[in-house]
């Protein structure tokens, strides 16, 4: 899970929050995880994202996100 109130454009701490089923939160702390989170932010990349919501309404929307993996994977 993303944690909103954590993301920044310079991410000085871990935005993403792994829940237990005791309902405890861990930070995943990467600076690779940070790095590329940052960078997406800053290029405003999550406008590109398509869940599946959007593939039923407009089938032609790829849910898979193959462009966007394609990014995270060049700034990792």
């Amino acid at each position: 899970m993303v944690d909103n109130r954590r993301l920044s454009l310079d991410m000085t701490s871990p935005a993403i929050v792994i829940k237990n089923r005791d309902k405890s939160s861990v930070a995943l702390e990467s600076d690779d995880t940070c790095l590329a989170a940052a960078c997406l932010v800053q290029n405003r990349s999550y406008r590109q994202l398509v869940d599946f919501d959007n593939h039923l309404d407009d089938v032609t929307a790829d849910w898979r996100n193959l462009e966007l993996n394609e990014l995270i994977d060049t700034v990792l």
